[in-house]
């Protein structure tokens, strides 16, 4: 298939699943995964890897494993699990990592929010609710894209690997934790709306880091 007759077929799917991964970012913002709690969320995201043919791999990172790393933060709060899955592919080609965060902050000052932070509420183009753009639209988009690619009947060159990870905390739980341990690729995409406000139109290829301390 020609490239410019590929990317038509993918858009015009992608427009057809529309409502679809809508209602997906909606089910996993109505269950809460705030830091030390994600496990209703990651069964989701469990369940929609099963349909989409691939295994889970769920592991969990104990801080142990990392604190030595230099990039290690003390998480302040539990853990859970992490959830791993690979689409082989055609295996000819390089392979790719997606990957995002399910965890959220946690929920302070509940009576400041204009709509229930668990239960998704669309505005104009917005959808609201805790998670929504961190990262849960991250998770949904992943989870989509494959749909999308084998909904069209596109297989891709090399295998695609996917992580719905811990992020938050220093990601020492989960993102930091899954490196370490080897869950890499020749390349990777951080699925994460950007957080200049431009949302998914924007991509980012570089950004300042954060640096953690304690007193």
């Amino acid at each position: 298939m020609l490239e410019h007759n590929m990317g038509q077929v993918i858009r015009e799917m992608s427009r057809q699943l529309r409502p679809e991964a809508q209602e997906l970012l909606c089910a996993l913002i109505r269950l809460p995964s705030t830091a030390g709690s994600p496990t209703q969320a990651q069964e989701l995201v469990a369940r929609e890897l099963g349909w989409l043919g691939l295994e889970t791999e769920r592991f969990i990172i104990d801080p142990k494993e990392v604190a030595d790393h230099p990039e290690y933060t003390p998480p302040q709060a539990g853990g859970g699990e992490n959830l791993y899955a690979a689409w082989p592919g055609q295996k000819r080609g390089r392979s790719l990592l997606i990957f995002s965060h399910i965890d959220t902050e946690p929920l302070t000052h509940p009576e400041q929010w204009h709509h229930p932070p668990f239960q998704p509420t669309t505005q104009g183009d917005r959808l609201y609710g805790l998670g929504s753009a961190d990262a849960k639209a991250g998770v949904a988009a992943m989870l989509m894209a494959i749909r999308v690619l084998r909904q069209a009947g596109l297989y891709p060159a090399g295998e695609v690997r996917i992580l719905s990870i811990l992020g938050k905390q220093g990601g020492a739980l989960g993102t930091l934790g899954a490196m370490v341990r080897g869950y890499r690729a020749d390349a990777s995409i951080y699925l994460h709306p950007a957080e200049s406000g431009a949302g998914w139109s924007q991509i980012k290829t570089a950004s300042r880091g954060m640096l953690n301390f304690e007193i």
